[in-house]
């Protein structure tokens, strides 16, 4: 029998780490030392079960500290019964991961736990960038008379996966091609084998182009049907192309050259190029770009499906729309001033994201950073999480989550520009938090792993609570920061100027 994935919406399984801090906070959660057994320490017992002993429990663990690609299943500890009754419930949930999400299996599949039986736990990881984390576990086993609760750490290092093969790369010229060169009104029922095509004018070819060489398109030149090349395609000026293009080197797309009408897939191994001026509108099902994808001048891509692209994306053009696709980027995002993102889906980015344009927006899905996210200009409003593996950077404008959490795994630096989150959203940053200008407003909670810093502008979090792990610093600069909400201080407060509009608690 496969195992059951137990999955949340952000991927990791088990306790936020909201849920987290109030375990830890309420002394939820038991000491644990080095040996396979649990430490003695209270526990909840909702249904007054006895809590063995370190020396009295009998249940084993070994555990494991995996390296593994992203998207690999991994085995991250095994358990021993050593009772004399079968246990009924097992359960494995994260505490903490870093930067690393980690999707736990269901440890029990057969539904019972027999005494002197040993389960593996399995776990599927992904990372955007090549990381190792500790990672906090919680283990939770009960039966009928017996019940243990512990924690546990482990090592794991992700590693990021190769790109997933791209079927266009699998074509290429053969060395031996024949120059075929359509002119004028030249037509064509179909082209085929060792070829290297030109096609200007009018001409057109009823069928489909499938050859092992280069394609060149001007002019008004047409094909009716599929166009499949080993070499490097480029269509210009009013060319079209009714069915799929599959490219095994680059493409290169300008003026108003058309692909489909909405309902074709480009496929391309090598690096993808649209330019064009106002007005290029480009219609088609699928995008997937085995390297760089650099778009610029008027172009708009309206796509039905996926955006794929192994490499980087460059968005120096009009538009790019997705209804019912994810857009995903091996690379890094760079969106220039005066362009629009607006996918249905999730944006999935490896490496770093760069908005300075004028809207990056997901209707039904999260922003998911491997690396660094910088927004200097334009709207981004993220329909679930922002998800950011490495630090943020808001030098103006508005970057927010409207259904989600914003989670920062590095420093957030607030330049100006409002950082904000809707619903019961929170704001959780593992590194320093420092603002020089600007807001941050949430109807959750703000977490800080470090310090804040606050010369000026204004936080907000609507009847919760603001916790800072070190210290808070205030009003240093020329303004007059603001706090709208309870406090909680790791290190020490020292303001300046300001003002704080709710309690102030200091932890031990």
């Amino acid at each position: 029998m496969a195992r059951k994935n137990r999955r949340n919406r952000t991927g990791s399984s088990g306790l936020s780490r909201r849920s987290a801090l109030a375990l830890i906070g309420g002394g939820g959660l038991i000491g644990v030392g080095a040996s396979g057994a649990f430490d003695a320490a209270s526990v909840n017992r909702p249904f007054g079960l006895p809590v063995r002993s370190d020396d009295e429990a009998l249940l084993g663990i070994d555990l494991y500290d995996p390296t593994a690609s992203s998207g690999s299943e991994v085995r991250i500890l095994q358990l021993y019964n050593g009772f004399s009754e079968t246990l009924t419930t097992v359960s494995v949930s994260t505490l903490s991961t870093g930067g690393i999400t980690l999707d736990i299996d269901d440890p029990l599949v057969s539904g019972a736990f027999e005494p002197n039986q040993r389960i593996p736990v399995y776990a599927t990881i992904s990372c955007g960038e090549e990381r190792t984390e500790s990672v906090d576990l919680e283990i939770v086993v009960e039966g009928e008379t017996e019940r243990v609760a512990a924690t546990r750490s482990i090592d794991v290092t992700c590693q990021r996966a190769e790109s997933d093969p791209i079927p266009a790369c699998d074509l290429g010229p053969t060395g031996g091609e024949t120059a075929v060169s359509l002119r004028g009104n030249d037509s064509e029922d179909e082209l085929s084998g060792e070829l290297d095509v030109t096609m200007s004018g009018s001409t057109s070819v009823a069928g489909n182009v499938d050859v092992t060489g280069d394609v060149d398109l001007d002019g008004n030149s047409q094909i009716a049907g599929d166009l499949i090349a080993g070499g490097s395609v480029t269509l210009e000026g009013s060319a079209t192309v009714d069915g799929d293009v599959v490219v095994g080197g680059s493409l290169e797309m300008s003026g108003g050259a058309q692909v489909g009408d909405g309902a074709a897939a480009i496929e391309v191994c090598g690096d993808a190029s649209f330019s064009g001026g106002g007005g290029s509108n480009l219609g088609i099902d699928t995008l997937t770009v085995g390297d760089d994808l650099d778009v610029s001048g008027g172009y708009r891509i309206d796509a039905e499906g996926d955006i794929v692209v192994n490499g980087s994306v460059h968005w120096n053009a009009n538009q790019l729309t997705t209804t019912g696709g994810d857009l995903s980027v091996g690379g890094d995002l760079s969106v220039s001033e005066g362009a629009k993102l607006e996918i249905d889906g999730d944006i999935l980015v490896d490496e770093s994201v760069a908005m300075n344009g004028n809207r990056l927006e997901t209707t039904a899905g999260d922003l998911s950073v491997g690396d660094d996210l910088e927004v200097s200009n334009g709207r981004t409003e993220i329909d679930g999480d922002v998800l950011v593996d490495g630090a943020l950077e808001m030098n103006g404008n508005r970057l927010e989550s409207t259904s989600g959490d914003i989670v920062v795994e590095d420093d957030v630096a607030a330049n100006g520009g409002t950082l904000a989150v809707g619903e019961t959203g929170l704001i959780d940053v593992s590194g320093a938090f420092g603002m020089t200008d600007g807001w941050a407003v949430t109807v959750g909670d703000v977490t800080v792993g470090e310090s804040l810093d606050i010369d000026t502008g204004e936080m907000t979090a609507s009847g919760d609570t603001v916790t800072v792990a070190g210290d808070l610093n205030m009003g240093h600069g020329q303004g007059y920061p603001e706090i709208e909400a309870d406090v909680v201080i790791g290190g020490s407060l020292n303001k300046d100027r300001g003002s704080i509009q709710g309690t102030i608690t200091y932890e031990d």
